[in-house]
């Protein structure tokens, strides 16, 4: 499948809700099915977000990020760009709903 198609209706349900696992867009091969975030507390400016990498629906790797509210840094960063990635999206949205 060309990484530029557009995906149809149904890759999209399939790939988009719940467990992706099956999806035929993802590489056979992979690290994790999925990573998983929540907000662990917000005090005194910094925000600590809990990750939990799955494989196989199990956990595979886990940790915590840090962010500063007021310097709009990360204090802690996840080594993999694409798990930071993630994680930087995920604290836009929770950012947005407060």
């Amino acid at each position: 499948m060309e990484a530029q198609a557009t995906p149809t209706d149904e890759e999209l349900k399939q790939c988009n809700l719940g467990y992706a696992r099956d999806c035929a867009r993802l590489p056979q091969e992979r690290e994790a099915d999925a990573v998983r975030f929540s907000i662990l507390r917000e005090r005194n400016g910094q925000i600590s977000i809990c990750y939990v990498e799955e494989l196989n629906y199990l956990p595979r790797e886990s940790g915590q990020l840090h962010y500063e509210s007021l310097s709009q840094q990360w204090l802690q960063m996840h080594p993999k760009e694409r798990v930071q990635t993630l994680a930087e999206c995920f604290l836009q949205s929770y950012l947005s709903r407060r």
